[in-house]
């Protein structure tokens, strides 16, 4: 078979081409990369941001050894915020006010509102269809299960219990969704301006959010509540027995960070905190921890199983190393404030010092700051404070009391500080006196520096004579009155006596008029009944009946009969009615 082939140059010119084509080649990808670089450049920040959005890449360059330097790419979480629980100032920030879901975090909210309302922690829920139903819980109840408020809410925040949130929301508010508004309401109350809640446990709702920074201020309001502090710090807790259980059930909280807790992520200083964990929302907490009175909150959304234990630890030592406690007591008292006070004695300037009061604990009035503002604070503290006084100051005034209110403002406090400012001394007014002039004067200045005058005006009279004219016209004012109250009581004891001596001749004289009655009728009839024997009885003894002038009638008394026994006949016969 007869195969063709190329000479011998023109075999070598088809090698030649082939490498120019792979040099234009590589000339073009060169030119694309050098042109790509240009473009990044000026871009380097944004390619910085992006290379820190993946933490996997970053995490490990943090250096336990200094807390201090943490950066938000040391963080495994999406958002994350550090505050001082006592003046709300952040700390650290990580994307915190960007929207997300806060998951079982939102039971710290039901919390506050359920410490906050009248409900008793002896008191008794049950539970209704809906709390048996919400579902995805840890731990369940059953519809008509009796359970008291206190269980509840070791059950909703140790365990997580989505049934017993929903029973404490319709205790409170008598729905889900009207507690819900609550919930929303008091975030707003509490200045949260990226919160809306619907739901008492935090499942996943698309109109249910918030943002670390609200939430590290709604953290901060719940632990100032005795019982939630209580709740959330509790390592173990026992459930009494109900309507559906016989036994005791111990639950052990879900927060590993607790000192009592015997986990590898066992933080000493942790106080208390509430985890939470959805698909959208991932894994959250919320975490309240102190250190030498340095009181500081945490919250860390979107992260992972460990890495919100492990954010939380960075981010509390990046608190207790980069910042440090200052009293704001200590350093007004190295220079305090001063005002003046109107009507002053005289040798007193009324220059006011201001002070605290004694009572008042210098740890009460702190601030946290870093070692940088610390300095700033110290030589600028006047500079940060406001004095607020109680109006115009006008002597007198006591030693301790209270004339204004000291104000301190600094960086992004969330609210000042604020203090009572009392009198460090007495300031006495002045005293004023009438004297006559000078060159008129005789007499003695007495110890309070009050003049007395001993000598006649230039018409005779004598102040001297004031002193005794007055007080022996008031003693006779009073001689006067006591005189006339004797006499006004003598005329009342002898109108009382009169009054006496009158009714006790009434009752005399009824007592008579009573008894005469009686008499003259029992006369009349025994004179009626017996008349015939008594006239004959008169005609045996003393003849024969006589006419005479008065009435035949016989039935009563006669004109001349008073009624009164006789001891001898009557003068004349009583007429023969036969």
């Amino acid at each position: 078979m007869f195969i063709r082939r190329a000479p011998l140059g023109q075999e070598k010119r088809g090698d030649e081409g082939e490498t120019d084509t792979f040099r234009k080649a590589f000339r073009r990808g060169l030119t694309a990369l050098l042109l790509l670089a240009a473009f990044l450049l000026p871009l380097g920040d944004v390619g910085h941001a992006l290379i820190q959005s993946r933490p996997e890449d970053s995490v490990s360059t943090y250096h336990e050894d200094s807390p201090q330097d943490l950066r938000g790419s040391h963080l495994y979480a999406q958002s994350a915020i550090l505050i001082d629980a006592d003046t709300g100032r952040t700390l650290f920030s990580k994307h915190s006010t960007e929207r997300l879901y806060p998951a079982s975090m939102t039971k710290l909210m039901t919390a506050l509102l359920v410490a906050e309302s009248d409900l008793q922690q002896d008191q008794t829920l049950v539970a209704s269809k809906t709390a048996a139903n919400v579902g995805e819980s840890k731990l369940y109840c059953e519809e008509g299960e009796e359970i008291t408020v206190r269980d509840a809410l070791y059950g909703m925040l140790l365990t997580s219990s989505n049934s017993y949130a929903t029973m404490l929301a319709e205790a409170v508010a008598g729905s889900v969704e009207d507690f819900g508004v609550l919930m929303t309401n008091r975030a707003k109350e509490l200045g949260c301006t990226d919160t809306n809640f619907v739901t008492p446990h935090g499942l996943t709702n698309e109109n249910h959010y918030t943002t670390a920074a609200d939430m590290a201020k709604i953290v901060r309001a719940a632990v100032r509540e005795p019982l939630v502090a209580e709740v959330i710090s509790t390592a173990k807790y026992t459930l009494q027995p109900n309507n559906f259980h016989d036994k005791e059930r111990t639950y052990s909280n879900s927060n590993k960070m607790l000192p009592d807790s015997g986990d590898a992520f066992a933080y000493e200083y942790m106080k208390g905190g509430k985890t939470g964990y959805t698909d959208a929302a991932k894994h959250t907490f919320a975490g309240y921890a102190e250190k030498d009175g340095m009181r500081l909150i945490s919250v860390v959304m979107g992260t992972t199983s460990d890495g919100k234990w492990l954010d939380t630890t960075k981010l509390m030592d990046y608190g207790f190393a980069a910042y440090q406690r200052v009293s704001l007591a200590e350093l007004y008292a190295v220079s305090p404030k001063t005002a003046n006070v109107q009507g002053a004695a005289g040798g007193d300037d009324g220059v006011l010092q201001l002070s605290l009061p004694a009572e008042l604990d210098p740890t009460d009035a702190y601030l946290v700051v870093s070692k940088a503002e610390k300095e700033d604070i110290q030589t600028n503290f006047s500079s940060y404070c406001t004095v607020e006084l109680s109006g115009n100051l006008v002597a007198p005034i006591q030693q301790g009391q209270q004339v204004g209110v000291l104000r301190f403002q600094y960086g992004e406090m969330a609210e000042p500080v604020s203090f009572p400012l009392v009198a460090a001394r007495t300031v006495a007014t002045e005293l004023v006196s009438i004297t006559p002039p000078p060159s008129e004067q005789s007499g003695s200045v007495s110890g309070g520096g009050l003049f007395v005058s001993t000598s006649a005006g230039e018409g005779g009279f004598s102040p001297l004579i004031l002193l005794v004219a007055i007080p022996a016209a008031l003693f006779l004012v009073l001689m006067v009155w006591l005189f006339v109250e004797i006499g006004k009581l003598k005329k009342e004891r002898r109108a009382r006596k009169l009054r006496q001596r009158e009714e006790a001749i009434r009752k005399r004289y009824e007592q008579t008029r009573r008894g005469r009655a009686s008499y003259d009728s029992t006369v009349r009839t025994e004179r009626t009944r017996d008349g015939r024997e008594y006239r004959r009885e008169y005609e045996r003894q003393y003849g024969r009946y006589t006419e005479s002038r008065f009435s035949q009638d016989v039935s009563g008394p006669t004109r001349r009969d008073t009624g009164r026994p006789r001891s001898a006949p009557p003068a004349r016969p009583y007429p023969d009615r036969r």
